[in-house]
This record gives structure tokens, sequence and C-alpha cells, in this order.
């Protein structure tokens, strides 16, 4: 059994939670998926794949970072004000949403034999680098480390 799939029954085992003890289970979840897709990348690179393989599992790679800081920024949102917190999960669920765009993008790929390769390859870097940079922007607008 994985890691994360090992998160997901303690998750699920318990049902009466704060929302500040989902978001921490958020983080547990998050932080074992980035460690599984940090192996996939490593092990991807070290056995000489393709160039979609070694895309494929560094993007997935920074799909779990993403989602880590995401459950990270959920978690610290908790702590704020009622209105406070509306206001960052409304802009954190935007973050998730780009953030599962580019996973569903990466994963219909296989779908699109005749997609051209580069093209594929610029569309998937351009949003990862515009996610990065919008989690970015959110840490160092939130004071987050």
């Amino acid at each position: 059994m994985s890691i994360a799939a090992a998160a997901m029954i303690a998750i699920g085992s318990t049902s009466c939670k704060s929302d500040t003890e989902k978001a921490e289970d958020e983080v547990v979840e998050a932080t074992a998926e980035q460690a599984e897709a940090t192996a996939e990348f490593e092990n991807t690179k070290a056995a000489d794949t393709s160039d979609y393989a070694v895309l494929k599992a560094g993007t997935k790679k920074m799909i779990a970072d993403n989602e880590k800081r995401i459950a990270e920024f959920r978690l610290k949102a908790n702590k704020e004000t009622a209105d406070e917190r509306a206001r960052l999960n409304t802009r954190i669920d935007k973050l998730e949403a780009r953030n599962n765009e580019l996973r569903e993008d990466l994963n219909r790929f296989g779908d699109k034999a005749g997609e051209k390769w580069d093209a594929f390859k610029a569309r998937v870097d351009k949003s990862a680098n515009d996610i990065k940079t919008d989690i970015n922007d959110y840490k160092e607008e939130h004071n987050f480390d």
C-alpha cells in the first residue's frame, strides 16, 4: 500500500474533524504524495527514458509540491477570521483549480496522438511556470514561509 493510500485511510477513518484538523490531514497526505512523486521523478530521470516520461514525472512532482503548498495555505487560512478565511479560500481554490487543470492536461496527452510534442511541452511548461509564479506571489503577499 502506498503512503498516500495509507494517509487516505487514516484521514477517512475520522469523520467529525474540525476544518483545521482536516487541513492538517491534507498537509500530511500532500506531503506523502510529494515524496512519492519526487521518488518517481528521480527514478525516471535515472532510467534515461523518453522526454515525455521525464516531463510527465517532473510535472507530476511539481503538481505534488503545489498540492502540499496549497494544503499548507488552507491550514494557515483556517486560523484567520471567517471573512479573511473566505477571501483566502477563494484565492486558494483558484490555485487548486489551475493545478488540477495542469494534471488533467498532462494525463490527456496520451489521448492526443496527433498533438505535436513541442506544442504540448510548451503548453505544460507555461502552465507549470504560471502556477509556480502564482503560488510564490501568494506566499509573498501573505508572509508565508
